[in-house]
């Protein structure tokens, strides 16, 4: 789980352009992430259309068994 919060916390301060500690659809499609673009929807659990850290987290525990091929996208 520590390695769920560092992963998070290194793509918030990443992505996060306006530095309010979410990442909104905007900043998802301004980065170009196709992935998370896909994901979007998965990761914001409570529909608000931010990504919070806790809900990223809970996204990749939810995921983490699970392969992801990242290998034709661009994260």
């Amino acid at each position: 789980m520590l390695a769920n919060n560092r992963l998070s916390q290194a793509l918030l301060e990443a992505l996060d352009t306006d530095n309010d500690a979410m990442l909104s659809e905007a900043e998802v499609s301004v980065e170009h992430s196709q992935f998370l673009q896909d994901e979007f929807v998965k990761i914001d659990a409570n529909q608000d259309k931010m990504i919070d850290e806790e809900e990223f987290n809970n996204y990749l525990a939810a995921t983490k068994e699970q392969p992801i091929n990242v290998a034709k996208r661009k994260i």
